[in-house]
């Protein structure tokens, strides 16, 4: 598109050497043409530049400790929940604050002072401006969804990468332990006899027992060691399991809300329906009325007529 802002103002100085304007309003008009008025930014969109703002920080921030995020071993779980808290706590705010921009264009009857905050003074009739203040707002609120969303997607593969790791391997039969090799008895010399041979068997009942008990002991401990390995997968695919949920539940919160506010907007309009019909209803009564009452003189013209006649 060609720029024709020097023709334009070549317009308006060939118009203003034509007509015969004192010296006053010519030097404002070329002013104006030379110095460009200063942009005014009402507290709407000052606001609105302060979200969007917040927002692409709130991305950078982000997308700056994503890798430390999803990675294991660079940032521990404690870390990891803060993060979380944060970010939730800074979706929250935005959200509040888009919602009071929202509340503020979205009034039927707005006050003055909010049309002041709103940069609408004396301009409320204007579709065009009331349509682009619910563009500003609509935009505002898809950025904050994408952020949200591209989070979400973060903590929903952090979890899944929890529960991969988190399922126990099959675990092989533990190898049964070769016994040990007992000591064989000396042999006994002639001044032995029977109470050597006594000892080296009551030594060797005592290693044969403990070995039993130790491996009963490691059967034991395997077996409690397995079973916490499973109870330990179980508590994280709940986690993430009541994570989801907790997701879940919060975009329906927020559709409940839609359809509230519609349904408050839908009975709105069902109370203005009823009152135009209600209108509709007593002009139809008036016209009857006025219908019968013309008949009826007419009637009465014709028989007058008809009994003044000769």
């Amino acid at each position: 598109m060609k720029d024709r802002t020097e023709h334009f103002r070549d317009i308006v100085r060939r118009l203003v050497a034509e007509e015969v304007i004192n010296e006053e309003k010519k030097r404002r008009i070329y002013s104006s043409l030379i110095l460009k008025r200063a942009q005014v930014h009402t507290p709407f969109i000052t606001t609105a530049n302060e979200i969007r703002a917040n927002i692409r920080a709130m991305r950078a921030f982000i997308l700056q400790h994503r890798q430390d995020y999803l990675r294991k071993g660079r940032m521990t779980e404690r870390e990891r929940d803060d993060l979380e808290q944060e970010v939730g706590l800074f979706v929250k705010t935005c959200r509040q604050r888009i919602d009071v921009l929202k509340n503020a264009v979205s009034g039927e009857a707005p006050t003055q002072q909010t049309l002041a905050w709103i940069g609408g003074e004396g301009r409320a009739g204007n579709t065009n401006l009331v349509a682009h203040w619910h563009g500003v707002v609509l935009i505002l609120s898809e950025r904050l969804h994408c952020v949200t969303s591209m989070f979400d997607r973060m903590r929903a593969a952090h979890f899944e990468e929890i529960l991969q790791e988190s399922k126990p391997a099959k675990r092989e039969g533990i190898p049964t332990r070769a016994r040990k090799s007992l000591p064989r008895p000396a042999p006994s010399g002639p001044g032995r006899g029977h109470e050597a041979n006594g000892e080296a068997a009551e030594r060797m009942e005592e290693q044969v027992q403990e070995y039993d008990e130790t491996r009963a002991l490691q059967l034991e401990l395997a077996g409690l060691a397995e079973g916490a390995a499973a109870v330990e997968g179980k508590v994280l695919e709940m986690t993430a399991l009541s994570h989801l949920f907790s997701t879940r539940v919060l975009q329906q919160a927020q559709q409940i809300e839609q359809l509230y506010n519609q349904a408050v907007e839908a009975t709105t309009y069902i109370k203005k329906g009823n009152t135009e019909l209600r209108k509709t209803v007593d002009r139809n009564s008036d016209g009857r009325i006025f219908v019968i009452l013309f008949f009826v003189i007419m009637i009465l013209a014709v028989l007058f007529l008809d009994w003044y006649s000769p």
